[in-house]
């Protein structure tokens, strides 16, 4: 999760053995212009919108889009946020502190992390109206901020031991070999303009952090992004890392899975995006799933019954009927 250079190395090596003959050349993000990526729809969606794993018919995107259904927060999604936010937090801070010079090693970079992480979760807690316990959001940024503070640390007394004549720059790469938050374009495969990525690690490999249990449409999310990766630079993206987050007692575990970006992933985000797209466009209600996600932020009003707490945070009852699907949305 919080990746060093010893990990983009173990990473790239692994992928770097792998056959290559998995991914046609007509599926690259760079053949968006011809079938089957060239993309006729007008609604550009997001990744998280074609391969979230919110609903798997896609009402999702029809009530967001369309029916202009509020969203409700519920414990998983905040979960989820915490965690995302604390990540991009904790990779910002420590860059800020190498850039600023404020730590000359691991020790100095522990202290100084510290104290912004105490800052830092002062900000989270005002961000907005959680319904987490403030109990959790503390044990689980701080877990997680602590993690980050201390392999980062190692690895600057690492690079550091290493030479005595490194840039400042070279530092950083060195100590931090990713980027969290990345903005990459995804227009020309059909998708936002603005597709956010958890983050990418050098060299050109995409992650997704998850805090949902394992799902194979998280792999095809990893190419939608490999997709929109390829269409903007023409450089080819092979594989990707899942990075699974679960928060079990007192301890945030993390389980890294790498998986190759195949034909059938790319078909199968590709016919997601295709069928996603036409809802929005024609306004078509594709009706209730035949099974409810908890953490769907339209379970209350598709009527999908009661939340259960999987995140330490405070739930109700769904007070909504399951309806059958019609060709527009009524409140329920």
């Amino acid at each position: 999760m919080f990746y060093t250079i010893e990990d983009s190395v173990r990473v790239s090596r692994s992928v770097g053995r792998r056959p290559r003959d998995f991914i046609s050349d007509e599926l690259r993000g760079w053949r968006w212009s011809e079938p089957p990526v060239s993309y006729v729809g007008s609604t550009q969606l997001s990744v998280s919108d074609v391969s979230g794993g919110l609903c798997p018919v896609g009402r999702d995107v029809y009530l967001r889009y369309v029916a202009r259904v509020k969203e409700s927060i519920n414990p998983s999604l905040q979960k989820g946020q915490l965690i995302h936010g604390t990540y991009e937090a904790a990779i910002r801070t420590i860059k800020r502190v190498l850039y600023s010079e404020e730590a000359s090693n691991g020790v100095e970079l522990m202290g100084v992390m510290k104290n912004y992480g105490e800052a830092e979760l002062r900000r989270i807690l005002k961000s907005q109206e959680w319904i987490l316990s403030e109990d959790f959001i503390r044990r689980v940024f701080w877990d997680l901020w602590g993690k980050a503070s201390s392999i980062y640390a190692g690895a600057l007394d690492k690079v550091k031991s290493r030479s005595i004549y490194l840039s400042l720059e070279s530092i950083v790469n060195a100590v931090v070999p990713l980027s969290a938050e990345v903005v990459v374009d995804g227009s020309l495969i059909g998708l936002s303009r603005s597709l956010r990525m958890d983050a990418v690690l050098d060299p050109g490999i995409p992650i997704e952090i998850k805090t949902r249990p394992p799902n194979r449409i998280y792999e095809t999310a990893l190419a939608g992004y490999a997709l929109a990766l390829e269409s903007q630079f023409e450089a080819p993206v092979d594989f990707g890392v899942l990075v699974y987050v679960n928060v079990n007692g007192p301890s945030v575990l993390v389980h890294e899975h790498i998986i190759p970006i195949s034909d059938q992933l790319r078909i199968e985000f590709l016919h997601e995006r295709d069928r996603r797209g036409e809802l929005v466009d024609k306004g078509i209600d594709p009706g209730l799933a035949s099974k409810c996600n908890n953490w769907c932020p339209f379970l209350k009003y598709c009527g999908g019954g009661e939340e259960k707490d999987t995140a330490g945070g405070r739930v109700g009852r769904s007070s909504g009927v399951k309806k059958r699907a019609h060709s527009t949305v009524e409140k329920g």
